[in-house]
């Protein structure tokens, strides 16, 4: 399946601000630390 590039733009532009917003939240945070301390027992 070709997805067009003008999708995939659109679909960046309505989630990057999302995830920015998730990412910097106390939530966001604790979920990446998370995520890392399980990468380094893999």
């Amino acid at each position: 399946m070709v997805v067009p590039d003008f999708v995939i733009d659109t679909l960046a532009r309505c989630l990057l601000p999302q995830m920015h917003s998730y990412f910097a939240s106390e939530e966001g945070q604790a979920a990446f630390e998370e995520w890392k301390r399980q990468q380094e027992t893999q």
